[in-house]
């Protein structure tokens, strides 16, 4: 992709925007463990965007993804003076979400992109996905393998809802929820075309055209 000196590159224009999103995610993360410590003390459940924020970078960068959901991963563990197990659970665990990139065969992002019902199961699958994970990771530490599990699933029952509404809104705006090479390589294209309009006189040319057609006839 060719770039004029006021352009940044592809690479630093990922990178701020996998920056950006972590930042939203791991500072959502540290406000809702002070909220619910202080007002919810003892409460199973958590809240967390950590997936479907994990989702949305990953349809905007596929793997790059990784990146969000380990960083939300140590913001909650740091957070909550979180154990060895915890570590593990929330860092390795989340990487799980990956599993996801799946979706991606034979054209999948673009469906998930344009169905509601398939962004309904995609989110679904991202919770089920980093649920195993967690489970997985914290069964090395304790063997209790389905209790784990359950109350993993427990704890994130009200972040599935939230993470579903999420994933739709992202989805309902306009390039927040798209392959973003895709993305750049149209708008880019969109403006080669303007301007090879413009250089041509096509605007011009366009209403002479219409003066000078000799079918036309003036009502």
């Amino acid at each position: 992709m060719e770039q004029s000196n006021n352009q940044i590159s592809l690479g630093m224009y990922r990178g701020i925007d996998l920056f950006l999103l972590s930042l939203i995610t791991c500072a959502a993360e540290l406000i809702n463990i002070i909220v619910l410590k202080r007002f919810f003390p003892g409460e199973l459940f958590t809240l967390s965007i950590a997936v479907p924020m994990s989702l949305i970078a990953m349809q905007r960068w596929n793997a790059y993804g990784a990146i969000v959901a380990a960083a939300s991963g140590l913001a909650y563990c740091v957070a909550n003076n979180g154990t060895a197990q915890s570590y593990a659970a929330y860092i390795l665990g989340n990487l799980f979400v990956l599993i996801c990139l799946l979706w991606y065969l034979k054209g999948g992002k673009k469906r998930i992109e344009e169905s509601k019902g398939l962004q309904l199961i995609f989110t679904l699958s991202g919770f089920l996905a980093v649920e195993v994970g967690r489970t997985l990771a914290a069964s090395i530490f304790e063997k209790e393998i389905l209790s784990i599990f359950l109350t993993y699933i427990v704890s994130d029952s009200l972040n599935i809802v939230i993470g579903i509404v999420i994933v739709m809104v992202a989805a309902a705006q306009k390039g927040l929820f798209t392959d973003q090479l895709g993305y750049l390589r149209a708008i880019a294209e969109e403006r080669e075309q303007n301007r090879k309009h413009i250089s041509t006189g096509g605007y011009y040319g366009d209403e002479q055209d219409e003066e000078s057609d000799p079918g036309r006839t003036d009502t």
